[in-house]
């Protein structure tokens, strides 16, 4: 008696053959909490635990730096972020302008 093959039908037809390859690269793989990374809005909301729409507020007030990479594209480069609430931090309490609180 012959032996026949038979083959899956559907969205699990292709799926005996997927195999992950080992990486042949020098780069080690991403760690998601390394600090020399380039995050997107969405991780870093997450990273602060605040919402994108926060995120965008602090850009649109100049509270983040960012690096613009086309014109809808915007990644922040964390250590730099990290330095520059380091240097602008006022510590607890609301920041008072260099020339005094409005009136």
């Amino acid at each position: 008696m012959a032996k026949t093959n038979i083959s899956p039908v559907g969205p699990l037809a292709n799926t005996a053959s997927v195999v992950s390859a080992p990486t042949t690269s020098s780069q080690p793989a991403a760690n998601p909490k390394s600090q020399d990374e380039m995050l997107t809005k969405q991780e870093m909301a997450a990273r602060f635990k605040v919402s994108v729409r926060t995120i965008e507020n602090w850009l649109n007030d100049g509270f983040l730096p960012r690096i613009r990479i086309t014109t809808r594209v915007i990644r922040f480069y964390w250590p730099e972020v990290v330095a520059h609430l380091l240097k602008n931090s006022s510590g607890p309490g609301p920041k008072v302008p260099p020339d005094g609180p409005k009136a």
